[in-house]
């Protein structure tokens, strides 16, 4: 592994291999966005809370020197 991601596609293609299952929706969502397709949130606020707590974990594992955000918000 190089540590780097070539696209934006490839780094949410990448964070549904290593991160848990609880956080595929929004990454699939992010995914969508980018390539089309029909959304999997019918409430915005929904999203916008899944992406903040998604944010959230990803950074803090980070700063933890975690590889696999496996940690599960609520």
């Amino acid at each position: 592994m190089t540590g780097e991601i070539g696209s934006k596609t490839a780094a949410g293609e990448y964070a549904l291999k290593v991160f848990d299952e609880r956080w595929h929706r929004i990454v699939r969502e992010a995914l969508r966005i980018r390539n089309g397709g029909p959304p999997l949130y019918r409430n915005p606020l929904r999203r916008r809370s899944d992406l903040l707590a998604y944010m959230t974990m990803v950074l803090e594992s980070e700063t933890r020197g975690e590889r696999r955000g496996t940690s599960r918000r609520p």
